[in-house]
C-alpha cells in the first residue's frame, strides 16, 4: 500500500523574475555578516568602555568563520571581503591590546593565536603568544611557538624572522 502523504512544498527562498534573481520577500533572513558588522561598529564606537568593547568584539568574532564569500572574485565581493577582514583584524588587535594592558595572559595568548592563524607571518602576534605563555609559566609552549614561527618563516619566506624580533623573543625565553 502506497503512502497517501502529499509532498511537502519546498520553500522558494530565491525568486527569478524579469531576468533578476532576488530573495523572496515573504521570508525573514538572518545574515550573520550583518550582525558581525553591527557588533564591530558598536564595539569600535569612541565612547565604549573596554568591558563592553570586549563583549561586542568577542560576540562578533564568534560569528567569523573565515573570509566572506570565499571563492567569489567579482569586484563587489572583494571589496566587502576586504572590509570584513579589516574589521576582523581591527577587533583582534584591539582585544590583544586590552588583554595585554590588563595582564590577562590566557586571553592574550588566545587572541594572539587567532591573529597568527589569520596572518602566520605576524611577528608581534608571535611575540605576544610567547610572552603570555612565559608569564603563565608555560616555558615549553612558548619555545614550541618560537620553533613553529621559525619553521613557518622558512617555509613561507625562505628566511628567518627579523633580527629584532628574534632578539625580543630570545630575551623573553630566558
Amino acid at each position: 500500500e502506497k503512502s497517501s502523504k502529499s509532498k511537502e512544498k519546498v520553500p522558494e527562498f530565491i525568486v527569478y523574475e524579469n531576468q533578476r534573481i532576488t530573495l523572496n520577500p515573504n521570508y525573514l533572513y538572518y545574515i550573520d555578516a550583518f550582525e558581525f558588522e553591527e557588533l564591530y561598529k558598536k564595539g569600535s564606537a569612541g565612547n565604549v568602555i573596554d568591558k563592553d568593547r570586549i563583549l561586542y568584539y568577542e560576540e562578533a568574532l564568534s560569528l567569523f568563520k573565515g573570509e566572506l564569500l570565499e571563492g567569489y572574485y567579482q569586484p563587489w565581493c572583494e571589496e566587502i571581503r576586504e572590509q570584513y577582514n579589516n574589521y576582523f583584524f581591527s577587533m583582534v588587535e584591539d582585544l590583544i591590546g586590552i588583554y595585554k594592558k590588563g595582564a590577562d595572559y590566557e586571553k592574550l595568548a588566545e587572541y594572539s593565536r587567532m591573529l597568527i592563524k589569520a596572518d602566520n607571518l605576524n611577528e608581534d602576534a608571535y611575540i605576544d603568544v610567547i610572552e603570555a605563555e612565559m608569564k603563565m609559566g608555560s616555558d615549553a609552549k612558548a619555545k614550541e611557538v618560537y620553533k613553529s614561527m621559525i619553521k613557518t618563516y622558512k617555509k613561507e619566506l625562505g628566511e628567518e624572522p627579523s633580527a629584532e624580533t628574534k632578539n625580543k623573543i630570545e630575551e623573553l625565553l630566558k
